[in-house]
């Protein structure tokens, strides 16, 4: 009975909407930030008592099932009109799922923005390989804000906006990656 949108969806949620994928801890914080700024949204989630509990909420959820919330099955997608659609955020999903869910999203809409948590460097990493832009697990993301924070501080008085500061962040990714990139090879060479 979840596997489809109820047909008291309002239309200003099929169209242009954020997709939402998961239910854990920060499918729900994003969940309510865009409730709470009424930002169009779709979940699609696999717990049955999940999905009854958004419907009562009057969100639009599918799911309720491993068959009807399977975001890689295209159904499962075009349930939840992601050709519409302007954003696909994946919170809960291992990156093997992940990925075989952003190509078939991919497919259905070409100009779809992207959002999806890793749960680690290595697999942000994978999937930022793998051409998904929009990338970021929990420690990169506690980290990038305490030393973005930080280099603010000691950002110069006159540069009010932390353009600086930003930059910094981006010099110190890169120097971050460059020395694990150079480790892999290194550990390589040697066996």
């Amino acid at each position: 009975p979840y596997s489809v949108l109820p047909k008291e969806t309002p239309r200003r949620v099929l169209a242009g909407q954020t997709i939402l994928v998961g239910s854990g801890r920060v499918t729900h914080q994003v969940m309510e930030d865009l409730r709470s700024e009424d930002v169009p949204t779709v979940s699609i989630v696999e717990d049955p008592g999940v999905v009854q509990e958004l419907r009562k909420l009057n969100i639009a959820v599918i799911g309720g099932s491993l068959s009807s919330s399977d975001p890689t099955d295209p159904m499962v997608l075009v349930q939840a009109h992601i050709v519409t659609a302007s954003i696909l955020v994946i919170t809960d999903l291992d990156a093997v799922k992940a990925l075989k869910t952003v190509d078939m999203a991919r497919q259905l809409n070409p100009e779809l923005q992207i959002y999806v948590r890793a749960s680690s460097t290595t697999e942000a990493e994978q999937l930022r390989k793998e051409g998904v832009q929009n990338v970021w697990n929990d420690v990169e993301s506690i980290s990038d804000f305490i030393s973005t924070s930080i280099l603010r501080v000691y950002a110069p008085e006159e540069e009010d906006d932390g353009d600086d500061a930003e930059q910094k962040l981006e010099d110190m990714r890169a120097k971050k990656s460059a020395s694990r990139s150079d480790g892999l090879q290194t550990r390589g060479a040697h066996g």
